[in-house]
């Protein structure tokens, strides 16, 4: 289950080419995209955030692949987030790829009028949910990320 209580699956939720997501038509578990970006009240808290605060920079974890994707069709900070990728892969030893990101928070902090780098983290190896069994190697392999990061953005100030 991917999705929010009204079955909308807030990965798709925000205003990163929302209208060319086919997803499915109705609430599901997952790949419905709702009525509108923005329509539910956890993209709405967390878009007010972005929105109220400067950031450096976004990491978004999700699960399944071991993979980081690090771009969108409309990434105005590609070199950016394809450098903090690039530090973040080191680390993880993950495969970067370049996806055609739309609807996702970090697609659209993309895509803003001052775009704003970032990448999302696909951990486990497992469908989401990642099962508890595999916590420890995700742990391991990822909590180093945060130190990559927060070097990343002071090497940039």
């Amino acid at each position: 289950w991917k999705s929010n209580a009204a079955g909308v699956d807030l990965n798709y939720n925000f205003a990163a080419s929302w209208d060319e997501l086919a997803g499915r038509p109705s609430p599901s578990s997952m790949g419905y995209k709702g009525t509108t970006p923005l329509s539910e009240p956890e993209s709405q808290a967390l878009a007010s955030i972005a929105t109220k605060y400067p950031w450096a920079i976004t990491i978004s974890y999700h699960s399944q692949g071991e993979v980081i994707y690090w771009t969108s069709s409309s990434n105005g900070a590609k070199m950016a987030s394809n450098t903090l990728a690039e530090s973040i892969s080191v680390m993880t030893g993950d495969r970067m790829d370049s996806s055609d990101g739309r609807g996702g928070f970090k697609d659209w902090m993309q895509s803003k009028d001052i775009p704003v780098p970032g990448v999302t983290l696909e951990v486990g190896r497992t469908p989401c949910p990642v099962p508890f069994n595999e916590y420890e190697a995700v742990w391991k392999q990822n909590k180093g990320v945060w130190i990559q990061a927060l070097d990343y953005v002071i090497r940039r100030l």
